[in-house]
């Protein structure tokens, strides 16, 4: 059987959604649960192993994320005045796609998501690391797109287990204007990098499933290729280490995804979600963070979810002096609602 899914997601979300994670499909939008999805393609992002238990045929689904969303900082240590500064650009376009193929016992699928950046953030009245330099602008743009290639097997109606590798692609960008030079310039920076996720997934009785999924530590070590613009604009950013040739890492590091759902008889789904991140593992400076959301679902007809969640993330920044504005990454409880 041919099942065609093609989401459409909500253009105004309640939430930190700006930067890519788990934002990876409409389901996962409305729930903030998906890591124990068996009736879903978008199972090979979230629960590898359980496309073993997808209906037997093809399966596409297509999407779009668009967020509007408001970020701002506040200098108020180093200057004699306190400074807020804002960024208030929407992403428009954030997509994702995955197709699979489900023979009965086993599943091959091929994935497109952006599990890192996808976005941008626009301070267009300055941020406070160009404050020293007397201000200015800069817009930031970072995503990692990552393509998969996995399959699965089941051991009957049970258990299943499966797994796949992906290729990461990072892709970089800024434009910068600084008010102490008069001018501008524009950097580029890419990389690419390997990794991969493997997982169980286990139906102890009917309408209860329980998934785990590793995903294993990705090495990305971007490179800035293109550096333009006036002299003196390029000489100051090269303080903040952005000149032609310099490179950085960044690797998204191991994690490990679990969770459950069950189904109830008179049509409610309860879902849970523990995610944890070794962040630490790839920096000293950093610690480990995590993810807990829990999620209810009601089939009102055959045709028609509506569902609420709720998660609570901690951050990894563990130094304030490591804190970058470009690429916040915050403590956040987000709530989440909607129609499949």
């Amino acid at each position: 059987m041919k099942k065609f899914a093609c989401i459409l997601l909500p253009l105004l979300l309640i939430g930190a959604l700006a930067f890519a994670d788990d934002n990876q499909s409409a389901a996962w939008v409305r729930t903030l649960c998906r890591e124990a999805v068996t009736d879903s393609i978008d199972a090979a992002y979230f629960n590898p192993a359980g496309t073993a238990f997808l209906d037997k045929g093809v399966h596409i689904q297509a999407g779009n994320l668009s967020v509007l969303q408001t970020y701002s900082h506040t200098s108020v240590a180093l200057f004699p005045t306190v400074t807020d500064y804002e960024a208030d650009n929407p992403i428009w376009l954030f997509p994702t796609a995955r197709v699979g193929y489900n023979g009965g016992s086993w599943a091959a699928f091929l994935d497109f998501s952006i599990p890192a950046g996808g976005g941008s953030l626009e301070y267009e009245e300055g941020a406070v690391l160009l404050d020293p330099g007397g201000g200015g602008s800069i817009l930031g743009k970072s995503a990692v797109f990552a393509f998969s290639l996995g399959g699965s097997y089941s051991f009957g109606d049970r258990i299943s287990i499966g797994a796949s590798g992906r290729v990461l692609y990072g892709n970089d960008g800024y434009e910068i204007s600084l008010n102490a030079t008069g001018g501008s310039a524009e950097a580029k920076a890419t990389g690419i990098g390997f990794g991969g996720m493997f997982g169980v997934d286990y139906i102890p009785f009917s309408g209860f499933t329980l998934g785990v999924t590793v995903e294993t530590e990705a090495k990305l070590e971007m490179e800035y290729t293109e550096v333009t613009g006036d002299g003196l604009t390029v000489g100051a950013i090269a303080g903040f280490g952005i000149a032609e040739g310099n490179k950085y890492d960044a690797d998204l590091p191991w994690r490990i995804r679990t969770g459950i759902a069950y189904e109830l008889p008179f049509g409610l789904t309860v879902s849970s979600t523990f995610k944890y991140e070794f962040y630490k593992a790839l920096e000293d400076t950093l610690r480990d963070a995590w993810t807990v959301a829990g999620s209810l679902a009601y089939d009102v007809n055959d045709r028609l979810e509506i569902s609420v969640g709720g998660s609570y993330d901690i951050d990894q920044v563990a130094d304030v002096d490591n804190y970058n504005p470009l690429n916040p990454d915050l403590s956040s409880f987000t709530v989440a609602g909607g129609l499949g």
